[in-house]
């Protein structure tokens, strides 16, 4: 996927359609939304996908998640009614919030979705041509729960390591 998001100078976000570089990647990693314009950029595969996409001119993104098959009602509290448009609304299986187009406000609402996704271990895909700053996310939330289901030492304090801090660590264990 060729990655057309880019922060300015002012923290904004703006994009374009994406392009996916294999059909894996497309299947893996494509979401159309409602309009089905594909326009979402999807950082991360687990137990469902997150994506993300600027609307409105440029002045607010839109962050969707489609949880896997059956997977909704554990997202539930993650994802409380009235903040979040929930499944239901429109017969769609899928969360969606619109929040201001800042890079910092989507770090912290893909935070909590990406936690929310992995919860439950199992695969995980992370979407290596995504925006660096949304796929390092990914990775690092991933590897902190990581380095807390092996007991890595230290591990308690793992969600304040920098991404290469994890990496070492987890792999020297």
């Amino acid at each position: 996927m060729t990655q057309l998001i880019t922060a300015t100078a002012t923290g904004r976000l703006e994009s374009t359609a994406p392009t996916f570089s294999t059909k894996q990647s497309r299947r893996d990693f494509y979401m159309s939304g409602t309009e089905g314009t594909g326009l979402f950029i999807v950082p991360i595969k687990a137990d469902g996908r997150v994506g993300y996409r600027v609307i409105d001119g440029g002045t607010r993104i839109r962050v969707r998640v489609e949880p896997a098959r059956n997977g909704a009602s554990r997202l539930n509290s993650t994802f409380p009614s009235g903040t979040w448009k929930q499944p239901s609304d429109g017969g769609q299986n899928r969360y969606s919030l619109v929040i201001p187009n800042s890079q910092v406000e989507l770090e912290k609402v893909l935070a909590t979705v990406v936690a929310a996704l992995v919860e439950k271990g199992g695969s995980v895909k992370i979407n290596k041509e995504t925006p660096a700053f949304a796929r390092d996310l990914a990775e690092r939330v991933v590897l902190v729960g990581v380095a807390k289901s092996l007991k890595v030492p230290g591990s308690n304090a793992a969600s304040r390591w920098t991404l290469d801090t994890l990496r070492r660590k987890i792999a020297a264990f």
